[in-house]
Order: C-alpha cells, then structure tokens, then sequence
C-alpha cells in the first residue's frame, strides 16, 4: 500500500496522485467546482505477477502440441503441467517482461473517505 492518495466525484473512478487526503480533496473541490462531495482513498498498486498464470500458459501449450501432433508428441507435455519450482520461473521471466514493456498505470483505492465542501472549507 502506498502513501499516496486520489479523489472520485463518483466514487468509481479516482484521479491523479496526492500525498495527503487533505491535498486530494483539495483538488477534486477545485476540479469540480459543482461537486458538494468527493471521496477520496489511498493507492494501493497493483502486481503484474497476480495476473500471470503460467500454469494456464503452459496448458495452452500443452492442448497446442497434442492437437497438432497427437500421440506423435510422445507425452513430451506431461511434466509440463504439473505445477514446479520452473512454473514460478516462468510466472516471473513473464511478469517482469510485462512490467518492463506495459507498465500498470491503475490502480485501486482503499480506507475510502468522503470528504463534503463544507468540511472541506472548515478545515483550510
């Protein structure tokens, strides 16, 4: 988790990066001049590796050979789907590939707080 913080008008959506809840809030009031409330949360970024399953990959691969090569394949997939310590090798040769080429740039939002103008205003 970090110690960064972003605002919603419409609690779905959160904007920007901020190092307070107060500076956040701030900038959703001055945004969105309309809005009696926004919400803000602290960042929480998220880990290319929770999305990468090597296992999945390597049983594509394996459904790949054996449709097309069959009982010629000789069961060279066999081993190739039982989950090992080569699997998390994989996860992360992957993991780290994505990163380095298609950073995350989302992220999610916890410790969720609305923050009303009023307040807002009293407390500057």
């Amino acid at each position: 988790m970090s110690d960064k913080y972003a605002y919603s008008i419409d609690e779905e959506y959160y904007h920007a990066e901020y190092d307070t809840a107060n500076a956040a809030a701030a900038e959703g009031f001055l945004c969105y001049e309309y809005a009696d409330v926004v919400w803000v949360g602290r960042i929480v970024r998220t880990n290319v590796k929770s999305f990468v399953y090597a296992d999945s990959i390597l049983e594509m691969i394996a459904e790949s050979v054996c449709e097309h090569h069959g009982d010629y394949s000789g069961g060279w997939f066999n081993d190739m789907v039982t989950p090992s310590e080569k699997h998390k090798e994989l996860q992360t040769i992957i993991a780290e590939w994505i990163e380095k080429n298609y950073p995350i740039e989302f992220f999610s939002v916890v410790d969720v707080a609305a923050f009303t103008r009023e307040r807002h205003e009293e407390e500057k």
